[in-house]
């Protein structure tokens, strides 16, 4: 998150430029790159993840990201995510 409300507001105009949003492994949603997965997910949503992070979830190097969860929903898609990844 973002300390001053102007750099979210920059962050989040830039996310909505780009037409697709990723779920990082923090459960913040961030600016997709060009190399994605998409995965689909048992709770009716298909979730695009930068394949970058879906490789660090393969390795099983995401550090403390999953410590940084924002709510009970991304915590469900990222456990899922490390169970495909597995």
């Amino acid at each position: 998150c973002r300390a001053k409300r102007e750099e979210r507001l920059d962050k989040l105009k830039v996310i909505q430029k780009s037409g697709t949003a990723a779920l990082g492994l923090d459960g913040m949603h961030v600016v997709a790159s060009e190399d994605t997965e998409e995965v689909t997910t048992p709770y009716g949503v298909k979730v695009t993840v930068n394949k970058i992070d879906m490789d660090l979830l393969r390795e099983g190097t995401t550090g403390g990201a999953a410590k940084l969860l924002r709510n009970a929903m991304d915590d469900e898609v990222i456990a899922l995510l490390k169970e495909i990844s597995s």
